[in-house]
């Protein structure tokens, strides 16, 4: 069994997460500037730690399964090395 679609389907999957995560995090922001008590501002703000744990995961499901793909297909090319250094 080949693990390339695999890989390609984590890296994919990572990221949707990303994105899910940064659309999250613009909605969470937006309510965050809107509150009026503390205990609103406190209930937005527990929702950075769940939008912590998305960038995390979902940032190891692109880097990984894409540093495997570069081992196992790519190379070090120059879009790849661009890709890293930004």
């Amino acid at each position: 069994m080949e693990l390339y679609p695999i890989t390609l389907f984590l890296h994919v999957t990572g990221a949707l997460g990303l994105f899910i995560g940064m659309g999250m995090e613009w909605v969470t922001l937006r309510h965050f500037c809107q509150v009026t008590t503390a205990s609103e501002a406190l209930r937005w703000k527990k929702t950075f730690g769940i939008l912590k744990g998305i960038f995390i995961s979902s940032g190891l499901l692109v880097l990984l399964p894409g540093l495997y793909m570069v081992f196992d297909r790519w190379g070090w090319t120059a879009w790849v090395i661009f890709g890293l250094i930004l």
